[in-house]
């Protein structure tokens, strides 16, 4: 969450959504669309911070964290009638910041989100601390892939075969074997690791 600075914008995508990211002097998160309601102007390219609010750089129309128009500088009583008009407010998405992550809810048919408590509480229950980060060049494939790659043993036989092997050394075929044991359970008559029978 330290990415997101006090009175500072951050344009971010995030599964193929282009947001804003922005904090308030007083330092309250917010998540929109990154497209201003208005003109389309992208609200993470001149945005700023004041009052509390996002300012598109176009008309300088002022959303609040959770995306409703606040101020019109221009319109009559600082554009009342507009704010007041639905069409006028921008997407927002609730926002968890915890264990120095800010975790954005996201959800294709606008699900209410799950309540995160239970699994951002455990590093401080257990008294746990981030020691490390890492920066990385844009992530060119599905989030997906790193997780099923990482158990997929097989595919290393078959498609990374001549993995880590330089072009000018004799090529070596990477064996990869893997036997997979049956689970244990009290019908089998399996041993737990302490060597005592499972019970049911």
């Amino acid at each position: 969450s330290f990415a997101v600075p006090h009175a500072k914008v951050l344009p971010i995508e995030v599964c193929g959504r282009q947001l804003v990211a922005f904090r308030t002097e007083d330092g309250i998160l917010g998540v929109l669309d990154a497209f201003c309601s208005h003109m389309g102007t992208h609200l993470g390219y001149g945005g700023y911070v004041a009052n509390r609010c996002i300012i598109c750089p176009y008309h300088e129309w002022a959303f609040d964290t959770g995306g409703k128009l606040t101020h019109v500088p221009y319109a009559q009583d600082g554009g009342k009638a507009d704010c007041a008009r639905e069409r006028n407010h921008m997407q927002s998405y609730p926002v968890v910041e915890a264990n120095g992550m800010v975790f954005v809810w996201i959800h294709a048919n606008g699900a209410e989100p799950w309540d995160l408590q239970p699994f951002i509480s455990v590093p401080t229950e257990k008294g746990l601390r981030f020691i490390g980060r890492i920066i990385d060049d844009d992530f060119l494939m599905h989030p997906m892939e790193p997780s099923h790659n990482s158990c997929d043993w097989y595919h290393f036989k078959t498609v990374h075969s001549t993995l880590s092997q330089h072009w000018l050394s004799r090529w070596t075929w990477v064996s990869v074997d893997q036997t997979i044991n049956p689970a244990r359970s009290h019908w089998e008559g399996s041993v737990d690791d302490d060597g005592s029978l499972i019970q049911n």
